[in-house]
C-alpha cells in the first residue's frame, strides 16, 4: 500500500502548503500574462503608425517608379525606343526578382516545416516570412507587369506624324 510518506510528503500542512504555494505560483503567472498582454496592446499602438508610415513609403516608392519612367520617355523623346528599352529591363528584373522570391519562399517554409517548433509558436515564422516576402513580392510583380506594358507601349506607339508641308 502507498501512503504520503512513500510520496515524499509528511503531513497535512505540507500538502496544504504545497497547494498553496502552487496557487500563488499560478496567480504570478496570470499577473504576468495580464500584464504582457496590457503591454503588447500598448506597444501595437505604437507601433501602428511607423507601420503605416512605411505602407505609404512603399506606395510611394511604386508612384516613383512609373514618374521616372514617365520622366525618361519624354526626356529621351523617343518613346517607342525609350518605352522598349525601360520595358525590357524590368521585365527582367520582376521575372528574377519573382522567381527568387517564390524560390526562397519555398525552401524557407520548407525549413520551418522540417524545424521542431513548439506547438506555440508554430505559425510565427511563416507570419515572419510572409511579413519580409511580400513587399518583395509586390514590387516584382509591379516591375513584371510595367515592363509588359512598357514592351506592348513601344510596340503599339505610333509616333508623331511629321507636318505636311504646304
Amino acid at each position: 500500500m502507498v501512503d504520503s510518506t512513500d510520496l515524499g510528503i509528511n503531513t497535512t500542512a505540507d500538502i496544504t502548503s504545497t497547494i498553496t504555494d502552487a496557487q500563488n505560483v499560478l496567480t504570478t503567472a496570470r499577473n504576468n500574462i495580464n500584464t504582457a498582454s496590457q503591454n503588447y496592446a500598448t506597444d501595437s499602438q505604437k507601433a501602428r503608425p511607423y507601420v503605416d508610415d512605411f505602407q505609404i513609403g512603399f506606395t510611394c516608392l511604386i508612384v516613383l517608379i512609373i514618374l521616372l519612367i514617365a520622366g525618361i520617355s519624354l526626356i529621351y523623346r523617343n518613346v517607342k525606343d525609350s518605352c522598349r528599352n525601360l520595358g525590357s529591363v524590368f521585365l527582367i528584373y520582376g521575372a528574377i526578382e519573382f522567381a527568387g522570391v517564390l524560390i526562397i519562399k519555398n525552401i524557407a517554409n520548407a525549413q520551418i516545416a522540417r524545424s521542431n517548433i513548439p506547438q506555440a509558436f508554430n505559425n510565427i515564422p511563416g507570419m515572419a516570412l510572409n511579413a519580409i516576402v511580400s513587399p518583395l513580392q509586390t514590387i516584382s510583380l509591379v516591375c513584371l507587369i510595367g515592363g509588359i506594358t512598357l514592351i506592348v507601349v513601344s510596340f503599339l506607339y505610333l509616333g508623331q506624324k511629321p507636318a505636311k508641308a504646304t
